[in-house]
């Protein structure tokens, strides 16, 4: 499948992947392109960055998505491991990569209320987590948190991912300290805030991308 990488923000490419490739594969896919150290590259996508150890199917990317690379030299040793794998990070605000996939909840057990506001569904599972204890052997869950209506070429209501980009630079490589629970997170500016990871962009502060939802 085809996946598009913006690098350093400045223009987009096509790189072609399969869904066990790994991060660290496509960070060197596009080290060698770019002429640059791929121990310098970091993915981002939905507001996270990407560990080197999970694969394309562990990070929900799907034929044509669009995924952001910046180069930016680690600013801390301990922050790469001796294989040059990723470790899990912290930030000021307590945020730490979760190894579930990106955006989503469980919804195995969930049918959409009918009462929802608009195309958007936010769905709790904080009610059902004493029962699966007892369900028995683990079915494996449908995952998505957002719905949106696709205007072409589905014309139906499909999951989706809500996008923010960086209030400063306007770009989408802002890694957030925390996912968005609803879409005032996302649609109304300051309401998340995180790290931008833009080369010398000081931004901390999320705003929604033009054209949202994607």
């Amino acid at each position: 499948m085809i996946v598009f990488v913006r690098f350093n923000s400045s223009y987009g490419f096509p790189v072609e992947v399969d869904s066990d490739t790994s991060i660290l594969q496509l960070k060197e896919v596009v080290a060698k392109r770019q002429g640059v150290p791929a121990d310098q590259l970091r993915v981002i996508f939905a507001g996270k960055e990407l560990p080197n150890h999970l694969t394309v199917q562990n990070c929900d990317l799907e034929q044509q998505s669009i995924v952001h690379i910046v180069q930016r030299p680690r600013r801390r040793s301990h922050e790469t491991n001796a294989s040059g794998g990723d470790e899990p990070q912290s930030t000021s605000e307590g945020s730490i990569w979760e190894s579930r996939s990106l955006t989503r909840v469980d919804l195995s057990s969930h049918t959409l209320p009918v009462d929802s506001v608009g195309l958007a569904v936010i769905l709790d599972t904080d009610s059902k987590r004493d029962s699966e204890a007892a369900r028995g052997p683990a079915v494996k869950p449908t995952y998505n948190s957002f719905f949106i209506y696709c205007k072409g070429p589905c014309h139906k209501v499909q999951p989706g991912k809500l996008r923010v980009q960086c209030g400063t630079c306007k770009q989408a490589t802002l890694t957030l300290a925390q996912g968005p629970s609803c879409w005032d997170d996302v649609l109304i500016p300051n309401r998340m805030s995180g790290e931008c990871q833009s080369p010398d962009c000081p931004g901390t502060r999320a705003e929604p991308c033009p054209g949202l939802p994607v």
